[in-house]
């Protein structure tokens, strides 16, 4: 069987920020790719905007190829481009289409009845299911889709149905490295506005799913809420060969949270510096599962930088988007995360349900009272599957009817969402108004200067600076309110 995955392209959606919007592997795709290779499938990837193909090189690549499945991933604000390539593949020939993802898990009926260019929709884990699925079409029958779990598809009437629930892969150690031999690793970048290491960067996970119930978050839809783990030695293995065989010098483990299992980041720190693994790296911390003495084990063991998702500087709101943190626990874990030497991104949200200027204010100043390294700001994106998009679409906001307007960093002044409390001109102030209370205080651009290490990173810094000024402190903008 002859398997194509491609990576619809992204960066586009962030024009106006491509200097501070990272450049990330597809690692699902990647990591689908291995499992069928591994399972015998001729398999093909290709990411389109870092291989520098137009989407009449990608009809002319499939045209050459003739693969039997064209598999696409996507994130919500890039669905529009995963239209387009499923277009383009059926403009040239006939393979099937299936489409996976976050977006794609979470609308899997809607995207079926409204785009008929997609055949099948992976709802959750990519991985067994699309090998179940080749190895079917494999056999030469007709495939009975409703016998493969984890699969959206249109009936013999054209009525969309659904196959049973795929269940979670529980061994993760069980899966083979990423297939990134398929992808150009010095095109990609983790951190545009933090990593001042030259050389190749790369993603993985050590673990996946959230035991977590943040409103906002749509991290559960395809990694479910059970967290599983892979084996320290698997984990530290992983890096060991991403530095060997691909000469990598930073990693970015996108874990949603890196630290939940406090032992557990001992072991795996432990072990790095047990083998004398020479590379730099990035992780997602909880502020209620940490303190000084992991952070600074974790920067013996190569550790850099550590984000935390804040949110909000007021505990109301925390409490209403089920954040699970207090403003205290998170004034301790930055300031030992800050003792210990490593640099520290923050991450805020305003907009949220009952948000009033004042919660909003509370936010922007707890920002500047934290002072972070990095601080990003975003108005409330009510991502399909999370509560926030269940529970208040049609009652405390309307959402936008374009996909594009779905993204963290807010562009061309549209919105995902139209507030019932608070016009888009309202938010968009006080979102320019959070980036330049807090990048344009003299005392926090002095200890940058001080801190910075060398032309590489004051380069990094350079390029994040520039597309912030840009987009949100050069102009007060009053944007159109965007339509349901």
């Amino acid at each position: 069987m002859k398997i194509l995955l491609v990576k619809a392209p992204y960066s586009d959606v962030y024009k106006g920020l491509d200097n501070i919007a990272t450049n990330q592997a597809p690692l699902g795709l990647v990591y689908i790719a291995a499992v069928l290779r591994e399972a015998g499938h001729d398999v093909n990837l290709i990411d389109p905007e870092n291989q520098d193909m137009t989407y009449e090189d990608m009809a002319s690549f499939i045209q050459k190829e003739t693969p039997d499945i064209v598999g696409i991933s996507s994130v919500t604000s890039n669905f529009g481009n995963a239209v387009k390539v499923a277009e383009t593949v059926n403009q040239s020939g006939g393979p099937l289409v299936v489409l996976g993802g976050v977006h794609a898990t979470s609308l899997p009926d809607e995207i079926l009845e409204k785009h008929p260019e997609i055949d099948l929709v992976v709802v959750g884990e990519g991985e067994v299911t699309m090998r179940e699925l080749c190895s079917a079409m494999d056999s030469g029958e007709k495939v009975d889709y409703s016998t493969i779990p984890g699969l959206a598809f249109r009936n013999d009437s054209g009525q969309v149905e659904k196959s049973p629930p795929r269940p979670l892969i529980m061994d993760l150690d069980s899966l083979p490295f990423p297939a990134r031999d398929f992808l150009p690793m010095e095109k990609y970048n983790v951190q545009v506005h933090l990593s001042s290491v030259k050389g190749v960067k790369a993603t993985m996970l050590s673990s996946r799913g959230c035991p977590n119930f943040c409103t906002f978050c749509a991290c559960h839809v395809t990694m479910g809420r059970k967290y599983r783990l892979r084996s320290i030695e698997s984990v530290v293995d992983e890096m060991e060969h991403l530095v060997t065989e691909y000469n990598v010098k930073y990693i970015q483990f996108y874990d949603d949270t890196f630290t939940i299992k406090y032992q557990r980041v001992v072991d795996i720190c432990n072990l790095i510096i047990k083998r004398n693994l020479k590379v730099k790296w990035f992780a997602h911390a909880r502020v209620n599962t940490v303190d000084e003495d992991l952070f600074r084990l974790m920067k013996r063991a190569g550790c850099a930088h550590v984000s935390f998702g804040i949110e909000s500087g007021n505990q109301d709101t925390l409490n209403s988007i089920k954040k699970g943190t207090t403003l205290d626990q998170a004034r301790k874990a930055v300031a030992a995360c800050q003792r210990a030497g490593l640099k520290t991104l923050t991450t805020w949200m305003i907009g949220n349900p009952g948000e009033t200027p004042e919660t909003i204010q509370d936010t922007i100043d707890f920002a500047v009272e934290l002072n972070p390294d990095i601080a990003v700001f975003s108005i409330l994106v009510p991502l399909p599957g999370t509560e926030v998009y269940n529970k208040y679409r049609g009652v405390l906001f309307d959402t936008s009817v374009n996909w594009e307007d779905y993204k963290t960093l807010s562009t061309s002044n549209k919105l995902a969402l139209k507030s019932n409390t608070m016009t888009n001109e309202m938010l968009f102030n006080f979102l320019h108004t959070a980036w330049k209370r807090f990048y344009l205080r003299p005392s926090y651009l002095l200890r940058q200067i001080w801190r910075m290490q060398g032309w590489a990173e004051f380069s990094y810094y350079a390029q994040g600076a520039f597309g912030i000024f840009r987009e949100y402190l050069l102009t007060r903008v009053k944007p159109t309110r965007n339509t349901s």
